[in-house]
């Protein structure tokens, strides 16, 4: 049966892929599937998301607790005319299925795709489960160069982080995974601006080579939400954005500025290409406020 599968050929660039070439600074946000075989709920905060994304990361089995397939959730946004960045996982197939994974992505036109570990099968609920873990992160992006090489127009990326580990060891990472393909970087959540300048400025040293670099942001908007950064994603928050809020009379107010501050500096540096804003509340009232912090130009892109 025929049906609205392609709506572009795939020999052209994705959305996302096509702003960053034009050297637009890019908002992108993350969206996870529905635990249920319900997607009402979940085009919704997707739709409320891309009044300021211009691509939506769709998450696959964040924190090991399983949601609706991340393919099939990327392609119903595509359905909706929302560009996603897929995200697979080294976890939970092997390589025969991951193969087949990538085969299925190139007919329906899921073009982004983030290549990633996955968090520790711990994190789940289920004592029985076990982590597959066949390939590399390395191996994974090198599977879709391969497809690339035969005409697919996938746009790949890896994801690095520059918070809980050396500049010089996420470059090394970083390095690695545009040797075997990768397009762009994604970083986990960043809270100052010194390691990812650092990083872009590494990253420059790989000239015409040079990937895309987006930086994650996750506001923190009181003491709370730094401990869940740091306790569900292992991400150290910084002892000033800590002290920032404890001394602030509005935690709120003041996380809200130190994320548009944080925006405005990396919209200055020479290297990041854009930011991938993960929310733990995505409500209208959140999404407005966010969207105040990225600025008019977000405004714009939407």
């Amino acid at each position: 049966m025929e049906g609205p599968v392609l709506t572009r050929p795939l020999s052209t660039p994705s959305p996302l892929e096509a702003r960053l070439a034009a050297g637009e600074f890019v908002i992108a946000s993350e969206v996870s599937p529905p635990r249920r075989a319900r997607l009402s709920s979940f085009i919704r905060r997707a739709r409320r998301l891309g009044r300021f994304a211009v691509a939506l990361t769709v998450t696959n089995n964040h924190a090991a607790r399983p949601r609706l397939e991340s393919l099939v959730a990327a392609y119903v946004l595509r359905l909706q005319g929302i560009d996603p960045i897929w995200v697979v996982n080294t976890r939970d197939r092997n390589r025969l299925a991951l193969k087949s994974q990538i085969l299925a992505a190139g007919l329906l036109g899921v073009q982004n795709v983030l290549c990633v570990k996955g968090d520790p099968i711990e994190k789940g609920p289920d004592p029985e489960a076990r982590a597959v873990h066949d390939l590399s992160t390395v191996e994974l992006i090198g599977l879709f160069a391969q497809q690339k090489a035969e005409g697919h127009h996938f746009f790949v990326g890896g994801a690095v982080d520059v918070t809980s580990a050396p500049v010089e060891k996420a470059f090394r990472l970083a390095r690695r995974r545009v040797e075997s393909g990768a397009d762009f970087l994604q970083t986990q959540p960043v809270f100052e601006l010194g390691p990812i300048a650092e990083l872009a400025e590494r990253l420059r040293l790989l000239g015409n080579r040079r990937p895309y670099l987006i930086a994650g942001l996750m506001p923190v908007l009181d003491l709370e939400d730094i401990g869940r950064v740091e306790r569900n994603l292992g991400i150290p928050v910084p002892a000033s954005v800590r002290e920032t809020l404890a001394r602030a009379a509005d935690p709120r107010e003041a996380g809200f500025k130190l994320l548009a501050d944080l925006v405005a500096g990396l919209r200055r540096i020479d290297g990041v290409d854009g930011v991938n804003v993960m929310l733990f509340d995505q409500t209208d009232h959140m999404v407005e406020s966010v969207l105040a912090c990225l600025g008019t130009r977000a405004e714009a892109a939407s």
